[in-house]
């Protein structure tokens, strides 16, 4: 087993990923946030676009020592204030982070250290 474990490669799979326009009269928002570490220097970013592709709106904000996990979540959470504020419609939300939109489409549960944001994010 110990041999075994020694020699063992991981096979890497590719694709390539393309950002997609949304339909006519629809914004889509991406979103990503980003740890050097867990946790490290962190930081969130969103954009909007309308369905041209064209930049309507980013965004990018140093939040200091902090997960990647919250660094996401505060991306999301950051670019729904936004949308709210700005009275942004019909709106397409895109994320790279499979937990947080499993958390948001309530198919896994909130972390409890997560469970404030996620009560702002309601």
């Amino acid at each position: 087993m110990l041999r075994r474990a020694s020699t063992y490669k991981p096979r890497l799979y590719h694709c390539i990923v393309r950002w997609k326009a949304s339909k006519e009269g629809m914004t889509k928002r991406n979103t990503d946030g980003a740890s050097q570490g867990n946790p490290r220097s962190s930081a969130y970013g969103f954009c909007l676009r309308n369905s041209h592709g064209d930049l309507i709106y980013a965004v990018a904000e140093n939040i200091g020592i902090t997960t990647s996990v919250e660094a996401e979540l505060r991306a999301i959470l950051e670019a729904i204030k936004y949308c709210v504020a700005k009275k942004v419609e019909k709106l397409i939300v895109e994320s790279d982070s499979l937990l947080m939109m499993k958390i948001i489409k309530e198919v896994w549960k909130v972390p409890w250290e997560l469970a404030d944001y996620f009560d702002e994010l309601k």
